[in-house]
């Protein structure tokens, strides 16, 4: 989009910010309605980071809000771009480069639902419990992943 200026991550987390005071919540309130460890939400306010694809839907949701209504659409497609590790300047990406990238893509969705569910499994069995089951989760990842691999490599 021409003459549009990307949205800072400090302008991000004012605009979170003043979304979440203007409900009269706190931190740990937007953190609780979004479903989302607090220090995400720290340091999204902080403006230190831009949020991932997901956590921009849960505050969105949380807020009332629509995504591209905290992040304008060009910013998010901007910062999807990077997250797949594709650009739309100079050469097209390889095969390689794109499963390369969709894999990345698909590791970081993975890390945010396995985080969104110690969270869940914390409020509901014991932290000794929530660790075994993380485990036996991590495990059945790492054997998908690995016969992906195996696959790509095949082909």
């Amino acid at each position: 989009m021409r003459g549009h200026r990307p949205m800072t991550k400090e302008e991000f987390g004012q605009k979170l910010y003043e979304e979440m005071r203007s409900r009269g919540w706190n931190e740990d309130k937007l953190a609780q309605k979004a479903r989302i460890n607090v220090d995400y939400v720290g340091e999204y306010l902080d403006g230190l980071v831009f949020p991932n694809s997901v956590h921009l839907v849960q505050l969105a949701d949380a807020l009332g809000l629509k995504p591209k209504e905290l992040l304008p659409a060009a910013d998010i497609e901007v910062l999807e771009e990077k997250a797949l590790g594709v650009s739309n300047e100079g050469a097209l990406p390889t095969r390689e480069q794109e499963i390369d990238a969709a894999i990345k893509y698909q590791e970081n969705r993975i890390a945010d639902a396995q985080n969104h569910l110690a969270n869940v499994l914390c409020d509901v069995v014991s932290p000794r419990d929530a660790n075994r089951i993380g485990l036996a989760i991590n495990r059945l990842i790492e054997t998908k992943f690995d016969y992906y691999r195996t696959v790509q490599d095949s082909s």
